[in-house]
Order: structure tokens, then sequence, then C-alpha cells
């Protein structure tokens, strides 16, 4: 998707409105369908969503300074932020073992899935002031903000969930393995690979201790 450089393209708009606009075609609609439950639609060739390209287009190009970028740039990470504090942390906090488990990447792949759309939304600011900044990439800012806000509260909690689904001998092998791409993963989204390294160890250690009594 790009800008064609007409009259649409020019118009100064603030962070706000740019905001306020981005809620309206994409983040409150993927919310809603997260907590319903519901499967997410292909919008990408919907006029909204060129829309919504172009205010993050305007705010980018409309001002002398960068400062209004920065801001769009913040507010991103903010938005993951909130959602998180306010609908993924307590739905976890209220389960345990395998229900644990089973909404912890339930909601890891919505995750991902709200990365993906705002990354759409997001593609001129990617192009230019992050690179041009040298800036953490919008899926670093997206899997850091997950890594931090979620799996280091909720690590201990799954781990065991894992490691005692192990050690019962009552495998689920597709949760293993979600469990195992998980770890990989979130590496992607930051130079570090110490990202989950600790839940990754204790899981290979309880899947060999599991195999060695199954032989």
């Amino acid at each position: 998707m790009s800008c064609g450089g007409g009259e649409c393209c020019k118009q100064r708009i603030t962070v706000e409105a740019c905001w306020t606009l981005l809620h309206e075609v994409g983040i409150d609609r993927m919310i809603a369908a997260f907590e319903a439950g519901k499967p997410l639609g292909d919008d990408s060739s919907n006029p909204r969503t060129y829309d919504a390209y172009t205010a993050v287009y305007n705010v980018c190009t409309s001002y002398t300074t960068n400062a209004q970028t920065q801001k769009l740039y913040e507010r991103y990470r903010t938005t993951l932020e909130d959602y998180i504090s306010a609908k993924v942390l307590p739905s976890l906090r209220e389960k345990s073992n395998e229900t644990l488990l089973g909404e912890f990447f339930r909601r890891w792949r919505n995750h991902k899935i709200m990365t993906k759309w705002l990354s759409v939304f997001f593609q001129y600011l990617s192009r230019t002031y992050i690179q041009m900044k040298n800036l953490p990439s919008l899926l670093e800012v997206s899997y850091s903000t997950f890594y931090k806000l979620v799996y280091l509260e909720m690590k201990d909690r799954v781990r065991y969930a894992v490691t005692s689904m192990i050690n019962s001998e009552q495998v689920d092998e597709a949760m293993l393995k979600e469990v195992l791409a998980f770890c990989e993963e979130i590496k992607g989204g930051d130079a570090s690979k110490n990202y989950a390294k600790d839940m990754e160890e204790a899981i290979n250690e309880a899947t060999f201790k599991f195999k060695s009594l199954s032989l």
C-alpha cells in the first residue's frame, strides 16, 4: 500500500485525531473480536484501512519536526500496554493449569494478529522514521511489550502448568509444540536471546524426564 501523493496526503492531522481514526477503523474492532472469540476478517482492501494508513502518513509528513511522529511511535506502545493491562492480564490471572495455558496462547495469537494489523497502518512510519532514527521495529516493540507485561508476570505459573502436564504423563502434544514455538517466536522481537529461555529449559528438562520414564 502506498500513498499516491494527492491532496488527501497533504492534509495536516494531529496525533490525537489520527489515533481516534485508528481506533475506529481497526483497534476497537480487533479488541471486540478478540474478547468475543470471533475470527477477524481481512479488511486490507477496505477504504477505511487506507484512510488509517493515510492518516499516519500525514502525521509523518505534515510537520517540520519529528515531535509528532515520535508521539505516534510512542502511542503504538502505550496502546498495546493499555490493552494488555485492561483485557489480557485480568483474563490470565483468574486461570490456572491447562486452562491458563489455553488462554495464554490464545492471547499470544491475538497479540500477533494485532501486531500484523497495526503494521499495515504504520508502513510509512516503519519505512522512514523508525529506520532513520534506528529505533526498535514495531515487531520488537510489540513482542517486548508482551514479554515484559505478560510473560514476566505469568512465566512461573505457565511453566508450572506445562511441567505439571508433562510430569502427569498426560501430554497435550499440540500444546507442547505451541509452548516451544512461543519460546522461539518471542526471541524474534528483541536482540536478547534470553527471552523465555528459563521456560524453554524447564520444559526441555521435563520432556526429557517424561521420555525417559516412557522407555
